[in-house]
């Protein structure tokens, strides 16, 4: 217990060390005290997240695939030549992991072997590992904050709440689960993709290459979202009309892609639904039937949006997560209406819109999609917590808080 402590008191001040270094050496866009702070709330989120399932939720995930890691670093110190050519062996990680398919074991066995490895250095301690694994999850919060940065300069305090101190998005990335690797993933790909879209330079093509095998390996699907975002912002950098008409527009657009698409997309999101829904849970939500056609899919838009935007609702939630989560999904709708009722006077330059306008369509399409297979809300709270912080900066980016102060001040 005592050498426990110690390396998780040891881990967290060299890395508070080397933010403070990086902030003082300009090598972090962002003040030393903000950086320490925000990777000390990641870190306390982490063990919560941990302790909760432990204690409450009787281990879940997080806690297996913990075992498993521990199970093999044991593999990896006695077997090391084995260890990794198992790296390779699809078909085993299948068996091993008790996946459905190879993809789905490769995205868990990418977890317990990245687990495995901080064993190393953690000696099988939960609680130390999500102290090593918030030192690689921080980066999701840093390049998010840097992307808007760029954009938004003047919303900087924002951004710093938004990426590193909203608890009720920033708990789901925290703990030790491939969230959090997905929420690197997907910051590092939009704020390398935006660089190098503005200024080219090899550096941000490798870190774009970094974050897409990220997502590769962590959520594969997730990548092909990534496509008509990355259209519209290319084409909304060479156009002058205006944001809402943007945005209409990639609803538009959005809808009758679904509807050309492939059939086999219709039926591998109906594939997707039916192993959700052989599961069990207590905060099963209704859904409209997937019946494999296009336009099936296209009438179940509406719902599927509802579900990951609106749910659960404060005022039915019940347990201690579901809660909390009723609690953030009022915080996020008080935040958009605040935008329609507040907006940001200052008009939008061709940058800031085309980015708004990409970030939305790509939250967008990801929430349909979660709203769609995922039958559960506790687990829908999961899946959408990386694409509620983008929601939330891109919805404070459009507010004046300025208007808000003055409105609800007393003078």
């Amino acid at each position: 217990m005592f050498a426990s402590i110690f390396l998780f008191v040891l881990y967290t001040i060299l890395f508070a060390i080397c933010l403070y270094w990086m902030s003082h050496k300009r090598i972090l866009q962002l003040a030393s005290p903000l950086a320490i702070s925000g990777f000390l709330i990641r870190i306390g989120l982490g063990c919560l997240y941990g302790f909760i399932y432990g204690s409450v939720y009787n281990g879940d995930d997080t806690w297996r695939f913990h075992w498993l890691g521990v199970e093999e670093t044991g593999h990896l110190i006695e077997t090391p030549v084995s260890y990794l050519s198992a790296v390779f062996q699809l078909k085993e990680y299948t068996v091993a992991y008790e996946m459905s398919s190879a993809w789905e074991s490769v995205e868990f066995g990418f977890l317990i072997k990245l687990l495995a490895f901080l064993n190393l250095f953690s000696g099988g301690n939960y609680y130390v590992n999500v102290v090593l694994f918030s030192m690689i999850s921080f980066w999701g919060s840093y390049f998010l904050y840097r992307l808007f940065l760029e954009v938004f300069p003047a919303k900087r305090t924002w951004l710093w709440i938004a990426a590193f101190a909203f608890i009720p998005a920033l708990f789901w990335t925290a703990g030790i689960r491939k969230d959090g690797l997905i929420f690197l993933g997907l910051s590092l790909s939009l704020y390398s993709f935006y660089q190098l879209f503005c200024t080219p330079n090899k550096k941000y093509l490798f870190g774009l290459v970094i974050g897409i095998l990220l997502l590769i390996v962590n959520r594969h699907m997730l990548v092909l979202t990534l496509i008509p975002a990355a259209v519209l912002f290319v084409w909304t950098r060479q156009s002058s009309i205006k944001l809402s008409h943007l945005l209409t527009g990639a609803v538009f657009f959005l809808v009758m892609s679904l509807y050309f698409l492939p059939e086999k997309f219709s039926l591998l999101l109906r594939e997707k639904r039916t192993s959700f829904e052989a599961l069990t849970g207590g905060s099963r939500m209704d859904m409209p039937e997937l019946d494999g056609s296009r336009i099936g899919l296209v009438k179940s838009i509406p719902h599927a949006v509802y579900n990951v935007l609106l749910q659960p609702l404060p005022t039915v939630s019940s347990g201690l997560l579901s809660g909390l989560s009723g609690i953030e999904t009022f915080l996020i709708l008080l935040a958009i209406l605040l935008a329609v009722f507040f907006p940001e006077s200052t008009a939008l330059n061709r940058s800031q819109m085309a980015l708004l306008c990409k970030l939305l369509l790509l939250c967008l399409i990801n929430y349909m999609i979660i709203g769609m297979i995922v039958p559960f809300s506790g687990a829908t709270v999961r899946y959408r917590a990386p694409f509620e912080a983008i929601l939330l900066i891109v919805v404070w980016s459009l507010t004046d808080f300025r208007r808000i102060l003055n409105k609800f001040t007393l003078k």
